[in-house]
């Protein structure tokens, strides 16, 4: 039913009525009279009026203009609480017989001389006050024609119903014309002890004039069913607004229901429960808003659900605004995108299509089926971007994913276990976990450890901590310690482990196993150093080989060197295929060997050995063999069966000569 409006003292004014519980009247033992009860809600500005208003009420034949009723009914001081009021009318005898009236009303604050404002449009008031000509024929039914009509309530020309009528039937109104009906006032009353004798389709409580029907409890409404829009394709889709009477949806709305809840609170504020799109609902709650079309808010406080068929289940401030998207509970979640899903917590977001945030708080999924599970302060924002829980962690771009931890970030199809403050910026790059690890080359890892970096490709960083592989070293390998770098372009190395390793730019293959500061340079491909302290192969020196030691060195292009240990000793520039196994401060060329203590090889092919002895002992011809041996020189050719030598000859300390 369309509301009336008009203008009181410069304020807008609203005006609803409903009749309650008249026909329950009409079937008391008392005598019927001529009286209805007329109750209705009046909204001065928009808001519940309270106090009392002067009323006046008139009967016309007419929606507009028409024949007047020659009767005004004048209720002075009649009381308005919260909006409501309720009176009584009766307009005399031989009114209500089968004409249809409309109810116009007047009114006035009272105590003031203002003139009386009209509320248009007049009210019909068909059906309920026309029952007076049923219910009066029924009780008159012994006063009746031959065909059982009441003889003084209407005449031959006003029967349009066929057929005679069965036994103990009279006529009454139903709005629009007479039809035969129970024979007596009590049998059209429904009995509050139960009913009998009803038929599906033809017996019912309600109205037929598109007018709502209220149930009231305690003098409020409690349950109100509206008839769908006028002009609406939903024939058969009535409205259902229960609980509160502050509770509303437009008469524009059809299909849709508000199961219950609202209030009238806080200082006579109301808090009602809305619904502004078909077939929507709020199932209860308080200050929920039911928006779009199909849209739904199951219950809570202050939700709004405005995407079509989008779900609010409950909760505190959810907003659900993406199409088909949901909000399952907790408090101040927006679930923004198509298909979205929030499941609870503490003001999450998702806003990308099929994003998804299981709970926790202040968490964001804004890529298209990204999700973050929980956790605090997490975003997903790449496309299928995944972060599990932990607090602060950040999933980027397409496919990353974030296991847990705080202040993780991680990019394309990238990944971090957790830890703390990680980042895995590479395509397929990873950080299994540790603190302040960056994995940014394409499919690098970093398994742990401390602000280890890794740029290079399919590079891998096991852990420790401070290690780097610069960009481009692709397939390079760090597995642990502290400080160790492989720098750009020194593809397929490796560095096992110890402090303040480097593999220079383009040593492809090189190696380093352990040890502190060894040193492979630039362009020394397939060089080993195996441990050790301060050892340095330098460029060029191609397969060149370290095995330990300390400050040992491969000087440029001494390809194929080996230096198995020792301390100082040293292999010289493009000294290619030299070896010195060990020893202090031994040198050798290409091809030549030193060992023992200051051997210096310094021709090709040389052989020297020397003691102990504190001072250099040097090749002097090519293909040499040199021995410094100042304790004297023995070869034994043969030995007994203990092992004691038996033949040889025998140089002895300072001799010139053999023996």
């Amino acid at each position: 039913m369309k509301e009336p409006t008009r203008n009181i003292m410069k304020k807008s004014v609203l005006l609803s009525i409903t009749f309650v519980n008249w026909m329950l009247c009409a079937a008391h033992s008392a005598p019927l009279t001529t009286a209805f009860t007329y109750q209705g809600r009046l909204t001065d500005n928009g808001q519940p009026a309270n106090g009392t208003y002067d009323f006046q009420f008139r009967l016309f034949d007419a929606p507009t203009n028409g024949a007047q009723v020659p009767v005004v009914l004048a209720y002075p001081t009649v009381t308005v609480s919260n909006g409501l009021f309720t009176t009584g009318l009766d307009f005399g005898s031989n009114v209500f017989n089968g004409t249809t009236w409309w109810l116009e009303v007047s009114l006035r604050p009272s105590g003031t001389s203002s003139e009386f404002t009209f509320l248009t449009p007049r009210q019909s008031l068909t059906p309920t006050p026309n029952a007076l000509f049923s219910a009066n024929a029924a009780q008159a039914a012994t006063a009746t024609t031959a065909n059982r009509v009441v003889a003084s309530a209407v005449s031959a020309s006003q029967l349009n119903t066929p057929g005679a009528p069965a036994n103990g039937e009279v006529l009454s109104y139903n709005g629009t014309s007479l039809v035969w009906t129970n024979a007596t006032a009590a049998a059209a009353a429904w009995s509050l002890n139960g009913n009998k004798g009803t038929v599906a389709g033809t017996s019912f409580i309600g109205t037929i004039d598109r007018q709502p029907l209220e149930l009231w409890a305690n003098g409020q409404r409690a349950l109100r069913l509206e008839p769908e829009a006028y002009g609406s394709s939903a024939n058969g889709a009535p409205n259902v607004v229960g609980g509160s009477a502050a509770n509303y949806m437009p008469p524009s709305v059809y299909g849709s229901t508000v199961s219950g809840g609202g209030a009238v609170e806080f200082s006579g504020l109301p808090h009602p429960n809305r619904v502004y799109g078909n077939f929507g609902t709020v199932g209860g709650g308080r200050d929920n808003t039911s928006w779009e079309l199909g849209a739904t808010v199951g219950g809570g406080i202050d939700n709004t659900s405005s995407g079509i068929a989008a779900t609010v289940s409950g909760g505190i401030d959810n907003v659900s605004s993406g199409l088909w998207s949901t909000v399952s509970g907790g408090e101040t979640n927006r679930s923004l995108g198509g298909h979205s899903t929030v499941g609870g917590g503490s003001a999450n977001t998702t806003s990308g299509h099929f994003a998804t945030v299981g709970g926790g708080q202040e968490n964001t999924s804004g890529g298209e089926w990204a999700t973050v599970s929980g956790g605090w302060q997490n975003r997903s924002t790449g496309d299928y971007a995944s972060v599990a829980g932990g607090g602060q962690n950040v999933a980027l771009y397409w496919s990353a994913t974030v296991s847990g931890g705080f202040g993780n970030t991680s990019g394309g199809a990238a990944a971090v276990g957790g830890g703390q403050a990680n980042t895995s910026s590479g395509s397929w790059s990873t950080v299994a976990g540790g603190l302040d690890n960056i994995s940014s080359g394409e499919s690098a890892a970093v398994g742990g450890g401390e602000s280890n970096i890794n740029d290079g490709s399919r590079g891998t960083i096991s852990g420790g901590y401070g290690n780097t592989i610069q960009t481009n070293a692709d397939s390079a390998t760090i597995g642990g310690g502290t400080g160790n770098t492989i720098q750009t372009y020194a593809g397929d190395t490796t560095i096992g482990g110890g402090i303040g390793n480097t593999i220079q730019s383009n040593a492809w293959y090189a190696t380093i196993g352990g040890g502190d500061g060894n040193w492979i340079q630039t362009l020394a491909f397939h060089a080993t150093i195996g441990g050790g302290s301060v050892n340095m192969i330098q460029s060029g020196a191609d397969n060149a080989i370290i095995g330990g030691g300390w400050q040992n060195t491969i000087q440029p292009y001494a390809a194929y060197a080996t230096i198995g240990g020792g301390d100082l000793n040293t292999i010289q520039s493009y000294a290619w295929y030299a070896t010195i196994p060990g020893g202090l401060e031994n040198s050798a060329t290409s091809y030549a060997f030193a060992a023992g203590t200051r051997a210096k090889a310094n021709h090709t092919g040389a052989f020297v050995w020397a003691d102990s002895t504190d001072a250099d002992f040097v090749s002097i011809a090519t293909n040499e063999f040199a021995a410094r041996a100042t304790g004297g020189v023995r070869f034994v050719s043969a030995v007994d069966s203990n092992g004691v030598p038996v033949a040889g000859v025998n140089l002895p300390a300072g001799s010139g000569s053999w023996s």
